[in-house]
């Protein structure tokens, strides 16, 4: 994208900075905003926010890299914050399950979403060599405006779109913050009724 679209492989430190200023940033301040908000509305806040502002540089100007380089800083800041609020949430939705089931399955929580991570991480190599094919890419010719712009689909509006279906299984999320207090109280109560049946067995 540097290279072809941008036209100097210079800009990838530049993008690499802005990217991990970005995902600090969001990472720094969810905690003081998950007070604040619903992890549910701060979620879905965090990937509409992603969207639009991914949007932004391919329906304005793709070419323009300051623009380019703050957009995808602060879609990054949404990024973090997502990441933060969905693993919080996927710690509340254990505490559920021993709630309702009687043990805490981490095990199989944390090897899905590990699971999950890499499945993502292969169909976007499928997805990048697809693109390099409908764009008609040629590695280290000069950059047709099919390949600027393809290039410029793979990292503004593809985001995009990954913000949004992330988003449209947490609009189904039902855990609230005020159940999650009576939750936790409930998981207490039963963790010491459990303690005391296994001591009594002993």
């Amino acid at each position: 994208f540097a290279v072809y679209t941008w036209g100097n492989a210079g800009y990838v430190t530049m993008l690499g900075l802005s990217l991990v200023v970005g995902m600090l940033i969001g990472m720094g301040i969810s905690p003081a905003l998950m007070k604040r908000v619903s992890k549910q509305k701060l979620f879905i806040g965090s990937c509409a926010g992603g969207a639009v502002i991914s949007l932004l540089p391919f329906v304005t100007n793709y070419l323009n890299i300051p623009l380019g380089l703050v957009c995808i800083g602060i879609s990054f800041a949404f990024t973090g914050t997502a990441m933060i609020v969905s693993t919080s949430m996927l710690m509340d939705a254990i505490d559920y399950a021993e709630l309702k089931l009687g043990f805490r399955g981490e095990g199989i929580a944390f090897s899905m979403n590990t699971f999950l991570t890499k499945l993502g991480g292969t169909l976007a190599k499928l997805l990048l060599g697809a693109a390099l094919i409908v764009m008609h890419y040629v590695e280290n010719q000069q950059p047709t405006p099919v390949v600027q712009r393809g290039f410029s689909f793979l990292v503004y509006i593809v985001p995009a779109i990954a913000f949004v279906l992330c988003a449209v299984p947490i609009l189904f999320y039902p855990l609230k913050n005020s159940d999650l207090h009576i939750m936790e109280e409930k998981l207490k109560k039963q963790r010491v009724e459990t303690a005391n049946a296994n001591d009594e067995k002993v």
